[in-house]
């Protein structure tokens, strides 16, 4: 063992990887056939795309400082006294969170188009899942 990684890590993240790309875009396949959706649908309407652009822009920012002033936060402490809701990882989590149910609300509330709703916001349950999956059992006990 060279460095702390033994010699097939890179075939094994590789394959792990794979795997897990392939399964993405298999289970939304199979959503988007569940509930008739085509690609084009998912950004057809206009008029959506320029108010979810303002509203996920203002997210952004607003994100983006949060991230900003919790790296200041954490940095004038002590590095075992830090809060883990000011950490990067944590706020990104966060911010997927809140975008994607932003932008579901919206197809949702005002293009009335609700399968596409269902299928962001099934999209995001499986995000969410696979995350905590991957944290909570050590990637899984592979590495």
């Amino acid at each position: 063992m060279m460095y702390g990684v033994y010699p097939y890590f890179l075939l094994q993240l590789i394959i792990t990887l794979t795997v897990i790309i392939a399964l993405w875009f298999l289970v939304t396949y199979l959503l988007r056939k569940w509930l008739n959706i085509n690609k084009e649908s998912l950004h057809s309407n206009q008029q959506f795309n320029i108010d979810y652009n303002q509203i996920y822009w203002s997210i952004r920012i607003l994100f983006l400082l949060i991230m900003i002033t919790g790296f200041v936060i954490n940095l004038e402490r002590d590095p075992f006294e830090r809060f883990k809701f000011l950490e990067p990882f944590f706020l990104l989590f966060i911010y997927l969170l809140v975008s994607q149910v932003t932008r579901a609300f919206i197809q949702w509330k005002y293009i009335g188009n609700r399968n596409v709703a269902i299928y962001i916001l099934s999209r995001l349950f499986l995000v969410i899942a696979f995350i905590i999956s991957f944290i909570i059992t050590n990637a899984w006990g592979l590495f």
